[in-house]
């Protein structure tokens, strides 16, 4: 081969992997676009999810403690039922401090199941933190603070934007069919005063 041949050859590979650049540039703002326009899906879905019931498909803030554990946990050592209430809302909210703190890490590979801190309240509370802290490690590693996302009850995972689409739809046509059936209730019913009057 000669020079001009594999100058040739040169440039021929220079404007492929020129042409590849451009392909790969144009996938990744795809893929960018595709994503900004799923997470804006699943925002919406979020936000109109907010007061519906968390029976199956729902809003979740994950993070957030469970009161009503601490409620058990401080019945079980205050007897005045005020003041167990008092004392489980602060619990609460110092294990929500607890949970939020990113320096606070009660595990490494394993929970460390016999810290004070996590075992003085009983199972519950500790069963209540630890998910909370898993949820947070999981689903928003980048720090401890708490976020609202689209989440599967019935699973006790978080929710995909295809089963919070399909909840949608499916409540949706129910309430279509229900409201049918209103209409041709009271279709039927004046149907029944007119024919009873003539």
């Amino acid at each position: 081969m000669n020079i001009k041949a594999l100058e040739q050859m040169l440039k021929e590979k220079e404007k492929e992997l020129t042409d590849l650049s451009e392909f790969y540039n144009a996938l990744i703002f795809k893929e960018r676009s595709n994503n900004d326009e799923l997470q804006g899906a699943r925002k919406e879905l979020i936000d109109g999810l907010k007061n519906h019931s968390k029976i199956y498909i729902g809003m979740k803030t994950l993070g957030d403690l469970d009161l009503k554990t601490f409620q058990v946990a401080a019945k079980r050592i205050y007897t005045a039922i005020e003041e167990a209430n008092e004392r489980a809302v602060e619990l609460c909210s110092v294990w929500e401090d607890y949970v939020g703190d990113s320096n606070w890490n009660p595990y490494k590979v394993i929970m460390d199941e016999t810290g004070k801190r996590m075992t003085e309240l009983g199972d519950e509370v500790y069963k209540v933190v630890t998910t909370s802290l898993m949820e947070l490690n999981e689903h928003n590693s980048n720090g401890r603070y708490r976020i609202q996302d689209l989440w599967n009850f019935k699973a006790g995972r978080k929710a995909t934007l295809k089963e919070g689409v399909a909840y949608i739809l499916k409540q949706w046509n129910a309430l279509k069919e229900h409201e049918a059936e209103k209409k041709l209730k009271v279709r039927h019913m004046c149907l029944y005063f007119t024919t009873s009057t003539v």
